[in-house]
């Protein structure tokens, strides 16, 4: 071990950690056997493990600093090494498509713990649907070195369907679930049912009509909604393989609408009132911490749900999902969102089970049980700092947390923490709301590794 750091380095971290040891009374069961491992590392510590401490010394993770997080990550550095050993598999296919050199000498170990994960995870639904164990089929090189080049970004349970998938859910959602004032709207992913007509959105496309998607994939609109609290809503249907799935829109008109007098209408400003009045209800959850006794529960308005924290829209949205897998059954397959659009999204996601993404949503303070089942990703522009948005760390994954303009969210969306997070993406022009959809569909290849696969694979 000293000959991988340098004793003198090696022997300062583990001093300092000893004598935390001492002045700390209380440290708990699990803290104690973890700052036990460092303290004996010197005489017990063995080449891989060793390997995966000096990468962390490196990388900033072992330091004098912080004795506790320098103890978990020792013994991330035990745990890691032994759970490759346990699921030889995991070997098998890192060197296989030859990124075995890579993942053991560049990662650190919280990093190959992410790594073997998604393998494992991919391997065990891939196994249940009835694939073949750890097939190079399925992990292929660019598979691997996806998860190597993006350590921290864990799998989701989401079913990539079709190739243009990823890219036409954010366009649905970021774009086309919103109304087009611009009848002569089109570009490089708008595309006409017939030459003689205009390009129309998801949102103006009437019940029944024909929606394109930039993949040029083919989806029936089967329900348009608007509720009085302001939740609107689409349900398409893919026309290729009979899935179903709803897009919420997300505030509209903008903030700054009512800054703007020669543009305001009565359905306008109805509009503006319910979207950014629900958007204030997220704040109700600041009164848990001045509440006596457990009762969170509040009258429902047009803005405020029925339990501090959780808006109208909200428990409407999960109204509506109920109503739509009642309706057409499991063919329900995903929701999507951005926004306020995106909260709505993952708010009924996390009560229904299915599958759900949010584009910079806003926040989701009263999650159900399905939350962190790994059927919900977030998308944060800006490269992971989004206006409502930003990505952050825990426990050496890639999540977000709720940080409107940087602004501190005071515990407001903190539920959610956990939630994979893909970032690799610009903005629209200089709108950090929006996600750069060239951007997306450059990254596509490599995001959708970190998505299930349709069918088995041998």
């Amino acid at each position: 071990m000293e000959g991988l750091i340098g004793k003198e380095k090696w022997r300062a971290t583990k001093d300092k950690v000893q004598a935390f040891v001492k002045r700390a009374p209380i440290v708990g069961k699990a803290t104690s056997k973890i700052l036990t491992k460092v303290s004996q590392a010197d005489r017990k510590i063995k080449d891989r493990e060793g390997k995966n401490v000096g990468i962390g010394v490196k990388k900033g993770k072992v330091s004098v600093k912080n004795p506790i997080k320098s103890a978990e990550y020792v013994a991330k550095s035990f745990s890691v090494t032994k759970k490759e050993k346990n699921n030889k598999g995991t070997t098998k296919v890192l060197k296989a498509t030859k990124q075995y050199e890579r993942f053991d000498d560049e990662l650190d170990a919280d990093e190959k713990d992410n790594v073997l994960d998604n393998i494992i995870k991919q391997n065990t639904r891939n196994v249940l649907n009835g694939g073949t164990s750890y097939t190079k089929n399925l992990f292929t090189k660019e598979k691997i070195e996806a998860f190597i080049s993006n350590p921290d970004i864990p799998v989701n349970e989401i079913t990539y369907e079709y190739s243009g998938m990823i890219l036409d859910d954010l366009v649905l959602v970021g774009r086309d679930v919103y109304h087009d004032e611009n009848l002569d709207y089109r570009d490089e992913y708008s595309f006409y049912v017939n030459e003689d007509e205009r390009f129309k959105r998801a949102w103006d496309t009437e019940i029944g009509g024909t929606y394109i998607a930039p993949s040029k994939r083919e989806f029936l609109i089967l329900d348009r909604v608007s509720y009085p609290s302001g939740m609107d809503a689409v349900v398409l249907k893919d026309k290729i393989n009979g899935n179903v799935k709803i897009a919420f829109q997300g505030s509209t008109p903008g903030i700054d609408y009512i800054i703007k007098p020669q543009n305001w209408t009565i359905t306008g400003m109805r509009d503006y009132i319910t979207d950014w009045g629900n958007n204030a209800a997220n704040a109700t959850e600041l009164q848990k911490y001045f509440r006596i006794f457990n009762d969170n529960s509040m009258k429902p308005t047009l803005f405020n749900g029925s339990v501090l924290g959780t808006t109208r829209q909200q428990e409407d949205a999960l109204e509506y999902t109920q109503k739509i897998i009642s309706k057409y059954g499991s063919s329900v397959k995903k929701l999507g969102g951005h926004s306020l659009g995106g909260s709505n999204s993952i708010y009924a996601g996390s009560y229904t089970g299915l599958s759900s993404y949010g584009v910079d949503p806003a926040p989701v303070n009263n999650p159900g049980k399905y939350i962190h089942s790994g059927n919900t990703v977030v998308f944060v522009p800006d490269y992971g700092n989004g206006l409502l948005n930003k990505s952050i760390y825990e426990n050496g994954k890639k999540t977000y947390e709720f940080n409107p303009m940087r602004v501190p969210a005071l515990g407001i969306g903190g539920a959610v923490k956990g939630i994979p997070v893909f970032d690799q993406m610009g903005v629209d022009g200089m709108n950090n709301h929006e996600p750069n959809y060239d951007d997306i569909r450059i990254t596509e290849h490599t995001l959708k590794e970190f998505y299930m696969t349709l069918e088995a694979v041998k």
